[in-house]
């Protein structure tokens, strides 16, 4: 089951932060319908830039997006695939919903006195560091399952594939008579 997020961005306005989000929960709930589970995601003030930039950075956001949302369906796969179809993903250590909805800005990885540019090499550098990762642990972990099944095949095969010190051990050895012939 998925679950769906709406990012509503709505200025503050001369009142702050908490009145802008009181006057956004009574409008969600307007003519008795209910809110809804509505959390802030407090995002810190960026250097825009020009105009520019900001639409070159734009079409370069679709790739980082892209990008993001391969390598998120990747683990997830991949999760799901080692842990079972029942087992739930977690994220920093709770669920997915939890940590959307208790998100914090990580000034230290991400400083928000950088230009967008910096900020989106920084993210999507992180992402291809984790999909690289992500790669090279799928490997080892097929090879680790094909020399399992080598090693089960051997076991349980004939004797033609199968090495002959498993079979003839000493206690095999030493009941047969060998005889010495040319």
């Amino acid at each position: 089951m998925s679950t769906t997020y709406n990012f509503v961005c709505v200025p503050n306005g001369a009142d702050g932060p908490e009145t802008a989000f009181r006057n956004l929960s009574r409008a969600g709930s307007l003519a008795g319908n209910p809110p809804g589970d509505l959390s802030r995601l407090e995002v810190p003030t960026f250097l825009v830039g020009t105009l520019d930039s900001l639409m070159t950075l734009s079409d370069e956001l679709g790739r980082v997006d892209q990008g993001i949302e391969a390598a998120v369906k990747k683990v997830e796969r991949a999760y799901s695939d080692l842990a079972g179809a029942g087992a739930s993903l977690s994220v920093a250590g709770q669920s997915p919903q939890a940590y959307v909805q208790q998100f914090a800005w990580d000034y230290a990885k991400f400083p928000h006195r950088r230009s967008l540019r910096d900020l989106v090499a920084l993210v999507g550098g992180g992402v291809a560091a984790i999909d690289d990762e992500m790669r090279a642990l799928s490997m080892a972990l097929a090879e680790k399952a094909a020399a399992l099944n080598d090693l089960k095949r051997k076991k349980g095969g004939s004797m033609l594939v199968g090495d002959l010190a498993d079979s003839l051990g000493d206690g095999v050895v030493s009941q047969i008579q060998l005889l010495d012939t040319e």
